[in-house]
C-alpha cells in the first residue's frame, strides 16, 4: 500500500434483501486532506456507484452526514479522513442502507449509554448558569442529543452518545449564551 492511501471498511446492508450485515474493503484510496465525506464520494464515483451514503449540505450545517469513524460518531463532512477507518451508521437509528439512516426512526433497543466508557468519547458541558433554556440547541441538533425537562423547566442532555463531538458543534456555536462546550 502507498502512504498517502487508505484502507477503509464499509458498513454495507440492505434490509431489503440482507439479513445481517458485512463489511466491504476498499484499499488503495486518497484520503490526505480529504474528509470522510469526500472518500465517500470517491468510492462511490470510481469503485462502488451501489453505496448508500448522504452528501447534502457539505459544510456541517445539516447533520444529515452523520456516520461513525472508528467507533466515533461524527460528521463525515467536517471529519478529516484517516488513513485506516472502519465506517459505521449512526448507531441511534434505523438503516435505510448502507450508511444512510432514517433520523425519523430510532434503531431498536438503542440506549443512549451504550457507548459509555469508550475511547475518545465526547464530553458535553451544559453551564446552566450562563444557559437560559432558550431550546436553541434542541431544534438544531441533527442527532437529538438535547431534551427539554418540562418539570424542570431547563434544557438537559439527553444522549450524549448521540453527539458528533468537534466536527459539529453545531449546539455550542449556535449557543449566542456560550453555555455549551463540546470537546473530545
Amino acid at each position: 500500500m502507498f502512504p498517502d492511501l487508505a484502507s477503509i471498511k464499509v458498513y454495507r446492508f440492505d434490509p431489503a434483501t440482507d439479513s445481517s450485515h458485512k463489511y466491504d474493503a476498499f484499499e488503495n484510496i486518497p484520503y490526505k486532506d480529504h474528509s470522510v465525506l469526500e472518500v465517500l464520494q470517491f468510492i462511490y464515483e470510481n469503485r462502488d456507484p451501489s453505496l448508500s451514503f448522504r452528501r447534502l449540505c457539505t459544510k456541517g450545517f445539516c447533520g444529515g452526514c452523520a456516520v461513525v469513524v472508528n467507533g466515533q460518531p461524527v460528521l463525515a463532512c467536517q471529519y478529516p479522513a484517516e488513513k485506516e477507518m472502519i465506517l459505521d451508521p449512526h448507531p441511534k437509528f434505523e438503516v435505510i442502507r448502507d450508511l444512510s439512516v432514517d433520523f425519523n426512526r430510532l434503531r431498536p433497543g438503542y440506549s443512549s449509554d451504550s457507548r459509555a466508557g469508550r475511547k475518545g468519547l465526547t464530553m458535553i458541558h451544559l453551564d446552566l448558569k450562563k444557559c437560559v433554556h432558550c431550546r436553541d440547541c434542541i431544534f438544531i441538533c441533527p442527532v437529538g442529543v438535547w431534551q427539554w425537562n418540562k418539570e424542570a423547566k431547563r434544557v438537559e442532555i439527553a444522549d450524549p452518545a448521540s453527539c458528533l463531538g468537534p466536527s459539529c458543534r453545531q449546539c455550542s456555536d449556535s449557543c449566542w449564551k456560550e453555555a455549551i462546550q463540546v470537546t473530545r
